[in-house]
């Protein structure tokens, strides 16, 4: 018993120790791409992708610094209307979290802004690391190589790049990874009441951060043994779940026609979308292959030279223009066709399934953003990579024993060029 005590509290404290360390990394990436000169731009438009690092930067230079900010304001109700439920339309619970991290980082440090948003922002990012090594760690992976793949999600361009600026990202990210570590702990082929109802209300509320995290309802499939309950389990599920993303909309409507921030309501909902969605986009070829090239390859590898003055569009004369980035791209493409061709040799149903689930939701993804805004695709990559470096996991795990050495150099080589290729074009 001692023993295992000391093992979970060495755990315990080099867990918090990395913690830390990523959390100075991350604070200090923001830093870097912080420019004041650039958020007093118009929101939503280049540079940073197209990222609105305007209003994100708005937002917590509004967020109440104090406690006593809110014991002196006239009304609590509205305070919190107009300074804490901001982005409610979009995802209604991404302010109340942010507002009161930002929060306990003015009372708790004495951080003014703009030092508590980068605190705030880095603990986000943070999170979003140890939350991927535990789903990593639930799919079977050796702790080696989920150290490299957390390394090499750290260094890839979906997370470096939409990480190290003020924007909603982090936050969305961290939230389909506690939706997805809800989901991995489902038994498979073995249905739990309890617990497929405990994934549901998690994976619903996780969606008041980014309606896209309602995919993870797709771990239902774990505990389906039957053809029949896919209409007896996974559709029921599938409601609850859409229907607890909407709870926000349909009972907290708390418009200001003044300000757009904090409306909410379906009727709004729809007409925000229709901004930017268009059912035409199925029909052009080139979205299909920027949404599928974006998730799967620029996620990893830059395809920008300066992240800073790029617009959110996948650029291909840029892509084609540096050698280095093409290069790698092709060689994560035939890593991708070369490992899912010896992993569907070897692995067993359960593990097909269990594979099947991030692959599913990445397609979904794909087909969403075909369809709503395909020309900023690159502001949507962090989620998507986290899908992709969980299925390579699982992939991982079936790999043989004497496999393992040049598993561990080739991760360790895609990490070193990661980081080389990315951190010019996203810092430079």
């Amino acid at each position: 018993m001692g023993v295992i005590n000391m093992k979970t509290i060495s755990s315990g404290v080099l867990s918090l120790a990395v913690f830390f360390l990523l959390v100075a990394f991350w604070y200090q990436a923001i830093q870097l791409n912080w420019d004041p000169n650039e958020v007093d731009g118009d929101i939503g438009e280049p540079p940073y992708l197209g990222g609105d690092m305007h209003k994100f930067s708005w937002y917590f230079r509004d967020f109440p610094p104090t406690i006593d900010d809110f014991r002196s304001a006239p009304s609590i109700s509205t305070i919190a209307k107009r300074k804490v439920l901001v982005e409610w339309f979009k995802r209604p619970l991404y302010g109340p979290v942010s507002s009161v991290v930002s929060l306990g980082a003015s009372e708790l440090f004495g951080l003014a802004y703009p030092s508590r948003m980068f605190l705030v922002l880095a603990l986000y990012a943070s999170a979003c690391t140890l939350l991927l090594f535990s789903l990593l760690q639930s799919a079977g992976l050796r702790w080696e190589w989920a150290i490299l793949i957390c390394a090499l999600a750290n260094v890839a361009f979906g997370w470096l790049s939409m990480f190290s600026i003020p924007e909603s990202a982090s936050l969305s990210t961290m939230g389909a990874l506690i939706a997805m570590n809800s989901g991995a702990k489902l038994p498979i082929g073995r249905s739990a009441s309890k617990n497929l109802l405990l994934h549901c209300v998690i994976t619903g509320c996780m969606a008041w951060i980014h309606l896209t995290i309602c995919g993870a309802t797709l771990f239902i499939l774990r505990s389906i043994e039957q053809k029949r309950q896919v209409f007896t389990v996974l559709l029921p599920c599938i409601a609850l779940v859409f229907f607890i993303a909407l709870l926000p909309q349909f009972f907290g409507h708390t418009s200001l026609p003044e300000d757009f921030r904090t409306q909410g309501g379906i009727a709004f909902q729809v007409s925000y979308a229709e901004r930017y969605d268009n059912l035409m986009n199925f029909f052009d070829i080139q979205y299909w292959l920027n949404a599928t090239f974006a998730f799967l390859v620029f996620s990893l590898v830059s395809p920008v030279n300066h992240f800073a003055s790029a617009p959110g569009g996948v650029q291909w004369d840029v892509v084609f223009s540096r050698p280095a980035a093409l290069g790698a791209s092709l060689v994560v493409i035939a890593a991708y066709v070369f490992g899912a061709i010896v992993f569907w040799g070897r692995a067993s149903l359960a593990m097909r399934k269990a594979l099947m689930i991030p692959l599913l939701w990445l397609v979904g993804l794909i087909i969403f953003y075909v369809f709503f805004n395909p020309r900023e695709i690159l502001l949507y990559t962090p989620i998507p990579l986290a899908l992709v470096l969980y299925a390579v996991g699982i992939g991982l795990a079936q790999t043989k024993r004497n496999e393992q050495s040049s598993i561990t150099a080739t991760l360790l080589i895609i990490v070193v060029i990661c980081a080389v290729l990315n951190f010019p074009a996203v810092f430079g």
